[in-house]
């Protein structure tokens, strides 16, 4: 996965961040990248392309973009020990799903640091796949079919009712990244009775006050805080005026990106719990999405008891004591 450790490293880096003319440039290579590293078996003419295409990005980026090095990751077990036993990885995505991976084939571990940092606000690390035992994506759809006999012989279901969102992308398209992530499992303090403006708001000051308290942000997430910041006011006038246009602009916000779940995510992640520790998170709550349903409202997903997940989709102005916002960061 060095290619994958690569790729996020350019993406994370300032240069990149910062810069359209630098994206512009970057990511039709980085595409070209990933697909190639995305092959189980790449031939040598492949993988000699690969490390062409590696050295034209360094090449024309070089005077522009400053790639960070890699810090060093801990081993599985030493992750597994310092999650506290809050960790789901190779074993574990076996279990719930039937995927057999070895250490190649998945993405290297965050940072000691992140590891240490994460472990003290009590998230879960938890390592998520894209493609199911039979290579299609891992989609809510494929997701559900593939544990709705397991679920149901328990008396259980995987989904509550997929009537209206059944031909949604985000049930029929969407995957989760193939990436480590650390996640909060329940929905942060004070994220309910909140609409999706002012949660939003909560999480910039969680990340700025809590995740990364009294060190300066990284510069991915400052750009994120930064643009939040710029867009706010206009954000607000739009929740009344146009609620439609103030949702898109909120799904798109850098923020919400790196720090929400997808609802392919919280499904995945709340399977994950369930199959391998009992455990139901989001049991009493939904975790509100950056994700737009085919009629503008912006999705939630949660209440993962017996009756299966429900999902629901509302407008961005509407806040609720049950919708709160869960953690999801991830290392790709």
């Amino acid at each position: 996965m060095e290619n994958e450790s690569f790729i996020h490293r350019v993406q994370s880096s300032p240069g990149y961040q910062g810069s359209a003319d630098v994206r512009q440039v970057a990511d039709p290579i980085l595409e070209e990248v990933r697909n190639l590293s995305r092959l189980p078996h790449a031939p040598a003419a492949e993988k000699k392309e690969l490390h062409r295409l590696l050295g034209t990005l360094q090449q024309k980026l070089s005077s522009v973009l400053t790639v960070p090095s890699a810090k060093p990751s801990a081993s599985i077990e030493k992750a597994k020990e310092m999650m506290n036993g809050r960790f789901f990885g190779i074993e574990e995505v076996k279990k719930v799903f039937g995927i057999e991976l070895r250490e190649a084939d998945i993405p290297t571990l965050p940072s000691k640091e992140e590891l240490e940092r994460h472990a003290k606000l009590g998230h879960t690390l938890r390592l998520r796949v894209n493609k199911a035992p039979d290579g299609k994506p891992l989609t809510m759809q494929k997701m559900n079919e593939l544990l709705s006999d397991t679920f149901e012989k328990d008396g259980d279901k995987v989904l509550y009712d997929t009537d209206w969102y059944e031909k949604e992308d985000f049930f029929t398209k969407e995957t989760p990244d193939l990436c480590w992530a650390f996640t909060s499992d329940t929905v942060l303090p004070d994220s309910t009775e909140k609409n999706y403006l002012e949660q939003t708001q909560l999480l910039a000051d969680y990340v700025t006050d809590t995740l990364f308290a009294g060190k300066p942000l990284p510069p991915p997430y400052q750009v994120a805080v930064d643009e939040f910041k710029k867009l706010k006011k206009n954000i607000e006038k739009l929740m009344d005026s146009n609620w439609e246009e103030a949702a898109k602009q909120l799904s798109v916000l850098k923020l919400n990106r790196l720090m929400r779940h997808t609802p392919a995510e919280a499904l995945y992640d709340f399977l994950q719990s369930y199959r391998n520790k009992g455990e139901r998170i989001l049991e009493d709550n939904y975790t509100w999405t950056p994700t737009l349903s085919s009629d503008g409202g912006l999705v939630f997903l949660g209440y993962c008891d017996s009756g299966g997940a429900g999902v629901g989709g509302g407008r961005p102005g509407v806040s609720d004591g049950d919708l709160g916002l869960s953690l999801s960061r991830k290392f790709l």
